[in-house]
């Protein structure tokens, strides 16, 4: 009998740099490439490859990827923001 592992699939955010540096705070890209947002509540959450092909293809190369677990590592966060509450350690 073939038994699945349960696995978490890596999901990136992807962070324009140009607006983070001009407005000096976080810009996400939204979901299905349609804007741009501060707000992890409305950023879009991207496949490895999808992330990978918008970032290889960025015309400015200003786009970067981040994992979920880093940028929540980084903000200290307990879970996504996608799924309710969000406790932010300071």
């Amino acid at each position: 009998m073939f038994q699945v592992a349960d696995f978490k699939v890596a999901e990136f955010y992807l962070l324009d740099l140009e607006r983070t540096i001009g407005f000096n705070r976080p810009f996400f890209w939204k979901g299905n490439k349609h804007g741009y947002t501060s707000s992890l509540k409305t950023a879009g959450i991207f496949s490895k490859a999808k992330a990978e092909m918008i970032v290889r293809n960025d015309f400015d190369q200003m786009t970067v990827m981040i994992s979920q677990d880093k940028l929540y590592k980084i903000l200290g966060m307990d879970m996504n923001p996608h799924e309710g509450t969000i406790n932010i350690h300071s």
